[in-house]
């Protein structure tokens, strides 16, 4: 049976999973061994400074007081005393909303669009805490996110459609870039001169439309 962490991990792809590892580190640096949702959100304010400064210049709130206050409610959350690492219940409950999100668009794993959207949008997360000790109502993050995510999603439904493989195609492959956007590609290892070489003919001015072709498992 899977570590639950490693269950956990596998639910989210791209940036999301970049996010989730911080906030593992994070808890485990501070040796508090009980990933909270305030892990996530101070890793979600470190690890996507784009999206976060968007949200809170939209709101008129300087994005260094979001991150800085998130961090030390991070650094205040209790200790978990028994074995292993544990998922806090509210975090269970912002991956489940997400989740929950991703499926409704079509998707089987987890995005930081919808790790954002679950902060933005539900009235109990630490992100809308925190903006209302700072005076900002629910409302105005929730407008101000909605305006946000369209952006964002628009430019990643454009960037997205770059790495689908044609239609024409989809019965006898798959889009290897697509893959190792979403992180779903496994690392290569002891191949540094292969890949090295592969980068220098691709990267070739006079062959612009260089064509691979190599037996397989060589």
């Amino acid at each position: 049976m899977k570590p639950i962490i490693d269950v956990y991990k596998e639910k989210f792809s791209g940036n999301a999973r970049i996010v989730f590892e911080k906030a593992l580190e994070d808890c485990k640096s501070l040796r508090q061994n009980c990933i909270s949702s305030y892990h996530v959100l101070y890793a979600m304010c470190t690890e996507e400074i784009d999206l976060m400064t968007a949200l809170c210049s939209a709101v008129s709130i300087e994005y260094q007081y979001i991150a800085g206050l998130s961090r030390r409610e991070m650094e205040f959350e209790e200790k978990y005393e028994g074995p292993g690492l544990k998922v806090a219940t509210d975090t269970i409950d912002l991956f489940k909303r997400a989740m929950e999100r991703a499926r409704y668009r079509g998707r089987t794993s987890i995005t930081v669009l919808d790790l954002f959207d679950i902060f933005c949008k539900t009235a109990t997360s630490p992100l809308v805490g925190l903006f209302a000790s700072l005076g900002v109502h629910h409302t105005e993050v929730m407008v101000a996110a909605d305006r946000i995510l369209k952006e964002y999603e628009f430019r990643q439904k454009q960037a997205d459609s770059k790495y689908e493989v044609p239609a024409s195609l989809h019965s006898i492959g798959v889009s290897l870039t697509k893959l190792a956007s979403e992180g779903k590609l496994p690392p290569t290892i002891g191949r540094e001169k292969e890949i090295t070489k592969l980068v220098e003919i691709l990267s070739h001015k006079q062959r612009p439309n260089s064509a691979l072709t190599i037996v397989t498992g060589k």
